[in-house]
């Protein structure tokens, strides 16, 4: 894992400028005159947040690089070397966040013009100061990780380390990169969760932007304490201190000994870091006495404690899957099992730590990292660790990944009852046919994994997201515990997905060499990958026995966190995150199934309807947008006035009473013209026709069998609707209806809602202009749901009455929207 260290990720775009090439310019650098036509370019008005937020972090004093990059005057010193560097792409070394092209285009054109000071700007005012505000929530979401000896690699403990670094904590707060939580927030809660809230967000970015004032240390008041106090019973360290011998990263298992001659039951434990400036995360696993021999032989085998495990908590080659115990990461409190339950030991098993070293930021030392755990002699409900994922994948050829697809998604639904296995080969002691508790939830893939979820399915039907990582990352793997057990009873199913990226841009680097793209199976090794969930399960509680779980429907826009910024008459592309709450037509079914509702009723485990989008209004009477995809667009009015507006969006029964579930974005509308002109439309939604198959050119992608009615596809809202569940394949055709230059670009704007078959599947999308292809896309199914709204250069001249062909085909149970294909003046 390379945890708290992803900050250099984002942050270190120029990290190793070489100290070469320096100008004649003297330190203070503010002589410089423009030498170009790109005079308008300025450090205070262009380019000084960029090299805060991408160099300025490591090039200050006392950063990790060799000179400083903090003010203008240093920053002029070092024009020759910025440019050398930018020019020869030396920056950011390979493994490190790419410049985009535009970004470096913008520095190097304000370096060209002679790299202009300009004026700095006066602050916009703010309400919040460091002490008063700022600091605690720094001190609870930032300083557990970034502080002296601590694994991230630098400190913000106090006011003029904050300060110092305030450009980058704003652009990581900005993208989401810190503090680091890969689940998506508002499914089933989870607890322990390190994200910033809204309000936080809100608070930070005002405060940067106000000039990060200092205010009274008096005034400061600390965080709420979150400390989990244990009064553990023992402290075991592994075997021997082990000093990691690869650098920047190493995953080595090291054992512990069992000293205990009896069985006990562990109801808290906590894996305690030696050196913690070189553990990233660390997994605790009770190794039982039947597989004690195979640890035992690796043991050591290379002369140095332990044995290296970067595919899992298992000897190499070794096909053993010992019980998980703990996961730790920097921020993490001691594990504290639910009352009443625990984990067995039996004596003569042993412990595995699983430590993974990254020392980046430090010289490698000696550690001997230990465990503390907590006893009892008995529990009400005894504790297990079970794996799900289908057993079918782990067969030669079971689990296929070519090399360089970009999307390949594996889906496992089944009941837990039957597939459960539980590891160390244990008993479970819970009957087969009765309910089964769940209380935490631990998605693992390797390398090339992009993107798990596991979902729990109702025997009704009503589907809950548990946990769900849309962007995986081998280094924030994590133990998420849900606030409430989530308990499976008869009827109800599990879906596994795993999505990989085995593209070249996604290989892993092996002593500075970025792999070629290999055929991948299922496998423990390095290079081979995984799909698999891991539970920590006991019997129900006697409460949810008594009374079945029911999941109250919840609704949430995704959206950036960042202030989206659009224009009158824009396109406000929106997707909800949907749970427990089935979206369908008004009018084709029922909000109970079958039931009576009301906006009151407590049991909302069979909700379903649609929602309602309101613009700048709480009246449930004004006018709104209807709708039951997760993915649409929101179109502002063109005489809408600038400044801040917010959308609520609000979910409806199938007769159009709230349930009583809302939630609100808000985005900032800009005064003036859209930029880039008129947007004409080179289509008109009332003028598509079929394509005669005999004329048609996808041939390839044809179905033996196509069934499409006319009124499967329609005119919607000024938008071309197409009903997929009806229509597996058509191709339509129009006329353009504007010219198009070369050197314009088209914008085209596209979703769809989620695609789900019941075998795993590829959609495809394409226009074609004039027989040429204009864009296309490959879409893996099952599918969350997606928005394309992008921009689409032009290369030559397209005379208005040139033909547009429109195509879809095999793209699952939902609905394709196409609203618009404008050309950009």
């Amino acid at each position: 894992m390379k945890l708290q260290t992803a900050i250099l990720l984002a942050a270190l775009a120029l990290a190793a400028c070489s100290d070469g090439g320096n100008s004649n310019r003297d330190g203070g650098g503010d002589t410089l005159q423009p030498a170009s036509s790109e005079a308008s370019l300025t450090y205070y008005g262009h380019t000084r947040f960029l090299i805060d937020s991408r160099c300025a972090t490591c090039h200050r004093e006392g950063g990790d690089a060799p000179f400083s990059l903090s003010t203008y005057g240093e920053v002029a010193a070092k024009h020759s070397a910025m440019t050398y560097s930018l020019e020869s792409r030396r920056m950011p070394p390979a493994g490190f966040s790419a410049l985009s092209e535009t970004e470096r285009d913008l520095l190097l054109r304000w370096l060209e013009s002679g790299a202009p000071r300009g004026e700095p700007g006066v602050q916009p005012g703010t309400p919040y100061t460091y002490f008063a505000h700022t600091k605690s929530i720094i001190d609870t979401r930032c300083a557990t990780c970034h502080a002296p000896g601590e694994l991230a690699p630098f400190s913000l403990t106090d006011y003029d380390s904050v300060y110092e670094l305030r450009a980058a904590v704003e652009q990581q707060v900005d993208s989401g990169a810190m503090p680091p939580w890969p689940p998506t927030n508002h499914y089933v809660p989870l607890r322990h969760n390190r994200s910033l809230s809204g309000e936080e967000k809100a608070i930070l970015k005002s405060w940067i932007a106000g000039g990060a004032p200092r205010g009274n240390p008096d005034e400061y008041v600390p965080p709420g304490d979150e400390t989990v106090t244990v009064e553990f019973d023992a402290t075991l360290p592994v075997n021997a201190a082990f000093t990691p011998t690869r650098r920047p990263d190493q995953y080595r298992c090291l054992m512990i000994d069992w000293p205990f001659d009896e069985t006990v039951f562990v109801d808290a434990v906590n894996l305690l870091p030696d050196v913690r400036a070189q553990v990233h995360h660390g997994f605790a696993s009770v190794v039982n006495p039947e597989d004690v021999a195979l640890y035992d032989a690796a043991d050591g085998a290379d002369g140095n404690p332990g044995f290296d495990c970067l595919g899992g908590v298992s000897p190499p080659g070794a096909r053993v899957r010992p019980r998980l115990l703990t996961v730790w990461a920097p921020g993490n409190l001691p594990n504290v099992f639910p009352e009443g339950t625990g984990m067995r030991i039996e004596p003569g098993s042993k412990i595995a730590l699983q430590l993974h070293y990254n020392t980046l930021n430090v010289e490698p030392r000696p550690d001997r990292s230990s465990i503390q755990l907590r006893f009892v002699d008995s529990v009400e409900r005894e504790g297990f660790t079970a794996f799900f994922q289908d057993l079918a994948w782990i067969p030669p050829g079971g689990m296929p990944i070519p090399a360089g697809d970009p999307a390949v998604t594996f889906e496992y639904t089944t009941s837990l009852a039957l597939p459960i296995v539980v590891s160390g080969g244990l008993e479970l002691g819970i009957p087969p046919e009765g309910p089964i508790s769940m209380h935490t939830a631990f998605l693992h893939q390797h390398q090339l994994g992009s993107a798990t979820s596991i979902e729990l399915i109702k025997a009704d039907g009503t589907e809950v997201m548990l946990v769900e990582i849309r962007d995986w990352d081998f280094d924030w793997q994590e133990d998420y515990v849900f606030e409430e057990e989530v308990t499976l009873y008869p009827g109800d199913r599990l879906r596994l997905t795993c999505t990989f990226d085995n593209t070249a841009a996604n290989q892993q680097f092996v002593n500075g060499e970025q792999l070629e793209p290999r055929y991948v199976e299922f496998g423990e090794g390095t290079l081979d990958e995984m799909c698999v969930n891991y539970f920590f399960v006991t019997a129900p509680s006697q409460e949810r026995i008594d009374e079945p779980q029911t999941f109250p429907p919840t609704v949430a826009f995704r959206q950036p966190q960042y202030m989206q910024q659009f224009h009158a008459g824009d396109y406000v592309p929106i997707e909800l995150l949907v749970n427990a709450f089935r979206l369908q037509e008004p009018g084709t079914g029922h909000a109970q199934h079958g039931h009576e509702s009301s906006a009151g009723s407590a049991d909302h485990s069979h909700q379903s309807g649609h929602y309602h989008i309101y613009l700048d209004s709480e009246d449930d009477s004004a006018d709104h947008l209807t709708n039951w995809d997760r993915s649409t667009f929101y179109r502002l009015p063109d005489d809408i006035p600038a400044g801040e507006h917010t959308l609520r969006v609000s979910l409806r029964d199938d007769q159009h009473e709230a349930v009583g579930v809302e939630s609100r974005v808000t985005f900032m509308v800009l005064p003036g013209d859209i930029p880039g002109g008129t947007g004409e439309s080179l289509i008109d939604v009332n003028l598509w026709q079929r394509r005669p198959i005999e004329e048609d050119a996808w041939e390839a992608h044809r179905p033996e069998e196509i069934n499409c009615p006319d009124n499967a596809w329609y005119e919607e809202d000024g938008a071309l609707e197409v009903q997929t569940g009806y229509c597996n394949y058509l191709s339509l055709v129009q006329p353009s209806q504007v010219p198009v230059y070369s050197g314009e670009s088209l914008n085209l704007t596209l979703w769809h809602g989620p695609l789900r078959l019941e075998v795993p599947a590829e959609a495809h999308v394409a226009l074609y202009i004039g027989g040429e292809v204009l864009w296309e896309a490959d879409i893996e199914i099952p599918n969350p749901g997606g928005i394309y709204d992008i921009s689409l250069p032009v290369a030559r001249d397209i005379p208005a009455g040139t033909e547009i062909n429109y195509h879809l085909h095999n793209h699952g149970f939902n609905t394709w929207t196409l609203l618009a294909l404008d050309v950009e003046r």
